[in-house]
């Protein structure tokens, strides 16, 4: 029975607890049969037992082929994929630092250093702009994307990626030129007062609040694509 023992620590340890009971089969020689199971039950006052169809395959155990000469394994189970919302990459590589320091880049307001849902959506809007090469097939920051974006001083002034990536002139060479675009086309849509020179977004900001009330939309003063669509549309 000691040998049994041993047996079932070995299959237990290999994973598989068909493997110990065919361990104390082999070993000590044990053969369980129904009747000899219920005449014991029987001497005790106890009712007596069915073996499972389960168990058994609906045979009798007299009946079931032998698998002590068998081997049984156990497939391992499938990786678990990516889950969404969390790093990949080599953005797991970044240090909680860096990690937040991007995300201070991407004007989250309160960075965390996960690559949450949040962060995900942040990252869409400052590919929107196509600063550094269109990646937005790509489901996590490539080594330029991260080196550029570590070398963003945070988002004074912005909203969102997409404003800051847009209009931010430390990020983007053609920020300025951006502006004077979105003055004119701010004008084009019936707005008045559209500053002429803008030298920063905050002075278009009334401009574009105004906008929105036009196309009866909350007057936030915030520039996403999607309103910059509806400026292009006139």
């Amino acid at each position: 029975m000691d040998a049994a023992l041993i047996d079932i620590e070995e299959y237990y340890n290999a994973g598989t607890l068909l493997g110990a009971f065919v361990g104390i089969t082999a070993s000590a020689g044990l053969q369980v049969k129904e009747s000899e199971v219920n005449k014991e039950l029987i001497a005790q006052n106890k009712d007596p037992v069915t073996f499972s169809p389960l168990l058994t395959g609906g045979k009798s155990l007299e009946g079931m082929p032998d698998i002590t000469k068998g081997r049984i394994t156990v497939e391992p189970p499938p990786p678990l994929p990516e889950q969404p919302g969390k790093c990949q990459g080599n953005e797991c590589n970044l240090s909680q630092t860096d990690a937040r320091q991007i995300q201070q880049a991407l004007c989250i307001a309160k960075p965390s250093g996960d690559f949450d849902a949040q962060t995900k959506n942040a990252i869409a809007l400052f590919r929107t702009t196509n600063v550094i090469g269109n990646d937005s097939f790509k489901n996590k920051l490539t080594d330029d994307e991260i080196s550029f974006l570590l070398s963003i001083n945070g988002c004074p002034g912005f909203s969102n990626a997409y404003e800051r990536f847009s209009f931010g002139q430390d990020a983007n060479p053609n920020a300025k030129t951006n502006l004077d675009n979105l003055a004119t086309q701010l004008g084009a849509t019936g707005v008045q007062n559209v500053p002429t020179n803008p030298k920063n977004l905050q002075e278009l900001r009334p401009s574009i609040q105004r906008f929105q009330e036009i196309q009866g939309l909350k007057p936030t003063g915030v520039l996403t694509p999607e309103l910059v669509d509806r400026l292009s549309a006139g």
